[in-house]
């Protein structure tokens, strides 16, 4: 089935699931990658709502639609999704794709099925500079706690996105290793970071990665940190200064009008006395919602 969606902004497609691929959120990146279009990583529990189209805006639909209905997903997922699991079940697996090449070893999660960036820098860059040749490993046993470092620095630069961070956590190689060996929940790693890094807030006004990722960064990307996100902040500031005067300059004109009208409305000039030119709409607008003056606009 393939929809309008009810803002009339958006286009729906409702396909199969294959239980091979694994769960919703699998099949979904599945099907991204046959479209070519990015996963909303926030559109993976099965409990969700979803509004329905009016049939004016249906593009395509099978009637299998009605009938539908997929036991062996059914008798593989549901469960999991019931208990809180709607994470990525079937990390992408890279053995076939690219055994030829010899570049990623069989299980390994391609860093290609990552691409997400920071402020318009790839993250696994970064990642790849923090950690270089010094992998966690087993004989470390110190993987669980690196992932909770990575997820704590990798939600201070994505702003708190848990589920990119939490992807993008488990396409490490000695993640992988860890929901191999005991079924590590990356899921709630990410959450304990979450709150850990919540309660930080509440004692510091802000809060930057660890040293070992700000040095990473800068590895990475030529730049520092904060050199990064102060260029960034300015550039905003800098479009809401061009908004205000833009605005500034809207209410010039408009006062402009107003004050040609003072000699054919008297009451006109009255309310705008003292103010400055770009004030009278504002004035206007407000005398007009008033019940002395005895007028309207």
């Amino acid at each position: 089935m393939v929809y309008i969606t009810p803002s009339g902004k958006g286009l729906k497609i409702v396909f199969k699931a294959d239980a091979a691929r694994g769960n919703l959120i699998d099949n979904q990146h599945a099907m991204a990658e046959v479209l070519g279009v990015e996963v909303d990583e926030s559109c993976k529990d099965a409990s969700r709502m979803s509004f329905i189209c009016k049939e004016s805006d249906i593009l395509y639909i099978d009637k299998e639609l009605f009938t539908y209905e997929n036991k062996e997903f059914a008798e593989k997922y549901d469960a999991e999704y019931r208990a809180g699991h709607s994470g990525a079940a079937a990390p992408t697996t890279v053995a076939s794709a690219n055994a030829e090449q010899g570049s990623i070893e069989a299980g390994q999660v391609a860093v290609e099925s990552v691409p997400l960036k920071w402020r318009g820098y790839d993250v696994q860059s970064i990642i790849d500079a923090r950690y270089g040749e010094k992998l966690p490993c087993a004989a470390d046993s110190n993987r669980h706690n690196e992932s909770l470092k990575l997820a704590t620095d990798l939600l201070l630069m994505l702003d708190g996105d848990k589920a990119a961070v939490q992807r993008i956590v488990e396409a490490q190689p000695w993640v992988q290793e860890i929901i191999e060996e005991r079924d590590e929940n990356v899921g709630q790693t990410v959450s304990s970071a979450a709150s850990c890094m919540a309660e930080k807030e509440k004692k510091y006004a802000s809060s930057m990665p660890s040293k070992a990722m700000q040095e990473a960064i800068q590895r990475a990307t030529g730049k520092t940190f904060l050199e990064i996100t102060k260029a960034q902040t300015q550039t905003v500031e800098g479009n809401h200064n061009s908004q205000f005067l833009n605005l500034n300059s809207q209410l010039e004109d408009w006062g402009a009008q107003i004050e040609a009208l003072f000699d054919d409305f008297p009451i006109l000039k009255d309310i705008c006395k003292g103010l400055k030119r770009n004030q009278y709409p504002a004035a206007m607008i407000v005398a007009s919602c008033g019940n002395d003056c005895g007028w309207r606009v």
